[in-house]
């Protein structure tokens, strides 16, 4: 993980939720990025996004995300995403389209294989009991262990999201187990 957070340029395992429709805009995303986490600017129509993109810029000089739905983005989202420090997919096909970091957000096992495969540093895993565009039906504890045990080295741990509740271990972020390859998916 702590290779991941260095890349990022990230002090927390905490990536804000990139929630769209102007609900998670650059204020937003600054204030998650001074406090150590990676700030996620949501998905809006382009000059939106260019304009969170301005105001996260002018607000942190630390890492900020832009979160693209596969399904919504087009030309001028990609072109505003390499001024991102990451990018954040969700809901499509998985491919890398960045040679910056990328993390695509799954709800599933298989979801995790196919970004590992198109080559995602990492994945961010959603439960069922995520709000807003759910994909998978486990629960994320059960998911993360299953992705963890599938994809080692892309799934290490599992991160929550900052608009969620956080975990119950005594205040402080626990990383999910490293498992082998090998270990049986639960």
């Amino acid at each position: 993980m702590t290779a991941l957070l260095e890349r990022l340029g990230v002090e927390l395992p905490v990536v804000q939720a990139g929630m769209g429709g102007g609900i998670a805009p650059g204020e937003l995303a600054a204030a998650v990025s001074e406090a150590g986490g990676l700030g996620t600017l949501g998905t809006v129509p382009a000059p939106l996004l260019a304009k969170d993109l301005e105001t996260a810029r002018g607000l942190t000089t630390k890492p900020i995300a832009v979160n693209i739905l596969l399904n919504l983005a087009r030309a001028k989202h990609w072109e505003l995403a390499r001024r991102a420090d990451a990018v954040v997919t969700f809901w499509g096909a998985p491919r890398r389209r960045t040679e910056g970091v990328w993390l695509h957000q799954v709800g599933s096992v298989g979801e995790a294989s196919a970004a590992r495969a198109a080559g995602a540093d990492g994945v961010i895993v959603q439960g069922v009991e995520a709000g807003g565009h759910v994909r998978g039906t486990p629960r994320r504890s059960s998911c993360s262990a299953r992705c963890v045990a599938r994809c080692p080295t892309t799934t290490r741990y599992s991160w929550r999201a900052a608009s969620q509740t956080p975990p119950t271990c005594g205040g402080r972020w626990t990383p999910a187990p490293r498992r082998p390859c090998s270990a049986p998916a639960s």
